[in-house]
């Protein structure tokens, strides 16, 4: 008798939880609706397609801009509901430089070898309107990125970038949100 007390516990349960789930979707869909409120991702200036064309690079470090491009695409396609089109065909376009990459030593070992470092990377963006020729952001800098490593974790240089890389991809992506109150 125990086991059937202790099944209608957990099915009355489960149904209290499932109607406080829709309740909730309810009261979020119909009482924020009259507040201004938006769930999620809101494109600034009702952009629906961006173009990303790879990244410049003044950095001596070859490559990297590769690695973003792909990195900010990703996040456009999988964090918004902006397609990427061509140049030609978007709303907008994405400009992005790589302005600067530098790697410091954080600890050394007693032989002089390097433990620990950070590598930093610094970026320009620029989003220019195609549909009336404006430049929302206008070499707007991005606050460099700086991610660390520690070689006996078996992190290295590329590691850090990568994680300093994608950083900066997802704060580039949230530039083109609607900002508060727009």
């Amino acid at each position: 008798m125990e086991g059937a007390g202790a099944r209608a516990r957990a099915g009355r349960s489960s149904s209290i939880r499932a109607s406080l789930l829709v309740g909730l979707a309810v009261a979020s869909l119909v009482g924020g609706g009259g507040c201004g409120y938006t769930l999620g991702f809101r494109p600034a200036k009702g952009i629906e397609t961006v173009a990303v064309p790879v990244a410049a690079n003044a950095s001596l470090r070859r490559g990297i801009e590769l690695e973003l491009t792909e990195l900010i695409r990703n996040e456009v396609l999988l964090k918004t509901p902006i397609a990427i089109a061509s140049e030609g065909e978007a709303d907008a376009v994405l400009h992005v430089s790589i302005v600067n990459v530098s790697e410091r030593v954080l600890v050394e070992d007693a032989n002089d070898d390097v433990v620990s470092s950070s590598v930093t990377v610094g970026v320009l963006v620029t989003l220019e309107d195609r549909r009336d020729g404006s430049k929302p952001l206008d070499a707007v800098g991005v606050s460099p990125e700086t991610a660390e490593f520690v070689l006996d974790d078996g992190e290295n240089r590329d590691t850090a970038t990568t994680e300093a890389l994608q950083d900066l991809a997802e704060r580039i992506v949230f530039l083109l949100e609607e900002p508060w109150g727009g």
